[in-house]
């Protein structure tokens, strides 16, 4: 986690949020991932409660893409997500 903090000469507090996520996701995600989703997750606040990202991996077929929502607080109910989305 460090050494990908090092290449993209991130700030270390960004290495902290990422090292408090569950062991399913670290299990699941490159450090780097991790780490750009910390960062994701440092922009949102009461005031700014969903931020959304919309990108594609390495490797994957250009015709995907992967849609990652990050909300502030309790859960985004579905019916809340769906309107988000549509705009």
């Amino acid at each position: 986690m460090r050494q990908a903090a090092a290449e993209k000469r991130l700030e270390t507090h960004l290495v902290a949020v990422a090292r408090k996520f569950p062991d399913s996701y670290r299990g699941s995600f490159k450090a780097a991932e991790a780490l750009r989703d910390a960062a994701k997750i440092e922009e949102i606040s009461a005031d700014n409660p969903i931020a959304i990202d919309f990108s594609s991996r390495e490797g994957q077929p250009s015709h995907m893409a992967v849609l990652k929502i990050y909300h502030f607080g309790d859960a985004v109910a579905l019916s809340r997500r769906v309107p988000i989305l549509e705009h």
